[in-house]
């Protein structure tokens, strides 16, 4: 694959100036994506007491009318130093699946 570089001011399409635009086009789309499933989605809320008695609690609370979310991790055990408590290994999948439902 042939080696790309961006100019910063050239008619050339491979300026950082399109690419910058590219990607910016590509995050709106994205957020605009996500607020248009959340005005779909309810409430939820997840609890899951792990093997050393440790909790992970995570509401999600939507306002449809704004199109926003709020994720809430009140109720959760402190971090701990051992694995059982590694919160992006149990919370992620399971953020993901309020959004899948």
């Amino acid at each position: 694959m042939p080696k790309t570089s961006f100019r910063k001011n050239s008619d050339s399409p491979n300026t950082l100036a399109t690419v910058l635009s590219y990607m910016q086009h590509v995050q709106d789309n994205a957020a605009e994506s996500v607020r248009q499933l959340l005005s779909r989605l309810a409430n939820g809320r997840f609890e899951n007491t792990l093997d050393d008695g440790a909790k992970i609690v995570v509401s999600i609370k939507i306002n449809q009318k704004q199109r926003t979310a709020t994720i809430d991790f009140t109720g959760t055990s402190k971090q701990l130093s051992s694995n059982s408590m590694r919160l992006l290994l149990f919370v992620r999948p399971r953020y993901y699946m309020f959004f899948a439902l």
